[in-house]
């Protein structure tokens, strides 16, 4: 059986509720279902771990100061004795010990192949103090890439990244380990979730000052928004919240996970998506939350358009792409004409999970790029 070494320099703390660890542990399902054995690299308790020939082995304890470059020295010098036919790296900013890594595995004959998540990850970085530092080192050695690295793994419309060809697949999932949602029960009232990590360019305030405006005057449905999560702009939601007198129709729930996430969703008819991609200047998804919502089968609100669906489709209601509040009237029209009967939300459910199947699963997706090696 060949050998694949994975590197992904992830925190795995949180693996039962954070969706990039969930889609790591996919991707490696899927490299075994299709032939290979996999080394898997990670973060857990701030120690750097790998998973090789069935035993965690840690590479390195947490230090007083910067792990990664010390993390990818020490994994260099198992490269040098383990021969890996191929290597998959999640993209995580270079650094010069990251670049002797990938020289180190060209030399043995590894096909070095990195998946960058999101291309324009300039701006994004850019908005911390320590951002703009990894940002910095990171500009000093991205064009170095080209020389070490055989593809670059990614899910927008690019034809090259970093001087290197890019093999171009859709962000997958294990669609299996996604419940399919139950159709709620005939309303007049329409239930929304968000989930997320929140973050300023999340946009979740949009959906806020669109409930505030849509209860100034008299209404035919009652609309409730049911806020799963935490991150760090959190606390302005909660604040906004109060102060547009709307404790009534939005309920918060933290972080929930497994049993707990599925049965909010059960009672829900719509999601939320990208509401702040233009803050980003993102103007596509392919984000794992589109995935697990089209998995689910939950129709959902987003400003850009998603990759997998055509731009005429019936289970995106798409908003304006900017930062005006959200015209709650136009997701009452698409309830009204896709969800208020049993049998249509039946129908949207059990369409959405079969165009998960056939386009998002990620033993297909990954395909693409292992039928590349």
């Amino acid at each position: 059986m060949k050998k694949l070494l994975f590197y992904t320099y992830w925190k795995f703390d949180d693996a039962e509720t954070n969706g990039i660890t969930q889609k790591i542990i996919s991707q490696k399902k899927a490299f075994e279902q299709l032939g290979y054995n996999v080394d898997l690299t990670y973060l857990l308790n701030d120690d750097y771990y790998i998973d090789m020939d069935g035993k965690k082995n840690v590479i390195q304890k947490k230090p007083p100061f910067i792990t990664k470059p010390l993390a990818e020295e020490k994994l260099k010098k198992i490269v040098k004795y383990k021969k890996y036919d191929c290597a998959y790296f999640r993209y995580n900013c270079s650094d010069s010990r990251f670049i002797s890594l990938l020289k180190c595995l060209k030399k043995n004959g590894t096909k070095v192949y990195i998946e960058i998540p999101t291309v324009e990850y300039d701006k994004e970085l850019s908005e911390t103090f320590l951002g703009k530092m990894f940002l910095a080192v990171d500009r000093m050695n991205r064009w170095k890439l080209k020389s070490y690295v055989d593809r670059m793994v990614v899910f927008q419309d690019y034809e090259e990244v970093f001087g290197t060809k890019t093999i171009k697949t859709y962000n997958g999932i294990d669609v299996d380990r996604i419940p399919v949602k139950k159709p709620t029960e005939e309303s007049e009232t329409i239930n929304i979730i968000s989930v997320a990590l929140y973050q300023s360019w999340h946009g979740l305030e949009r959906i806020l000052l669109g409930l505030y405006d849509y209860y100034k005057n008299p209404t035919n449905r009652k609309i409730m928004l049911h806020v799963v999560g935490d991150g760090v702009a959190l606390p302005g939601y909660e604040t906004l919240v109060k102060e547009l007198n709307l404790d009534k129709y939005v309920v918060f729930y933290g972080l929930k996970s497994g049993q707990e996430l599925d049965s909010i969703f059960d009672k829900c008819d719509i999601a939320v998506e990208v509401l702040g991609g233009h803050k980003k200047g993102t103007t596509i998804s392919s984000s794992i939350k589109s995935r697990e919502y089209i998995a689910r089968g939950i129709p959902y609100i987003s400003e850009i358009k998603t990759d997998v669906l055509p731009e005429d489709n019936d289970y995106v209601i798409r908003v304006s792409y900017d930062d005006n509040p959200i015209d709650m009237n136009q997701v009452v029209e698409y309830f009204n004409s896709h969800l208020a009967s049993q049998k249509q939300k039946e129908k949207v459910i059990m369409d959405m999970r079969k165009l998960a199947q056939d386009k998002i699963n990620m033993k297909s997706t990954m395909r693409v790029v292992v039928d590349d090696f």
